[in-house]
């Protein structure tokens, strides 16, 4: 039996590639970005899109946190990797200046009162 003969591939043929990459990506941008998303969600989280579309629904697309319609993201516990719920980016955020201390976000809502 004859080996598989090996491809040969030159730059001419990735520039090609790369072209025809590009204008597909200009054609179909909200293909590009949502692919991107389903990726990220199955890599960061193992979260399917349909999950995440369900845990939207369920929090009525609001942040848990602030309670603003907007894109939410996966907040999650970075010692256990357990998902928690969908916050704006800015709450998520601030989760993690704080670095997901309870202890140090109650005396900043303390302070905050004052």
């Amino acid at each position: 039996m004859a080996r598989p003969r090996k491809l040969v591939r030159d730059e001419k043929y990735f520039a090609m590639r790369r072209e025809k990459t590009r204008l597909w990506k200009e054609k179909f941008p909200d293909k590009v970005s949502l692919s991107g998303r389903k990726y990220e969600l199955k890599k960061k989280y193992g979260l399917s899109y349909d999950v995440y579309l369900e845990m939207v629904d369920s929090q009525n697309g609001k942040c848990a946190l602030c309670e603003t319609e907007c894109q939410l993201v996966v907040d999650h516990c970075h010692e256990t990797s357990k998902i928690r719920k969908l916050l704006c980016r800015m709450c998520n955020t601030g989760l993690g200046m704080f670095k997901d201390n309870p202890k140090v976000l109650y005396k900043a809502a303390k302070y905050l009162e004052t």
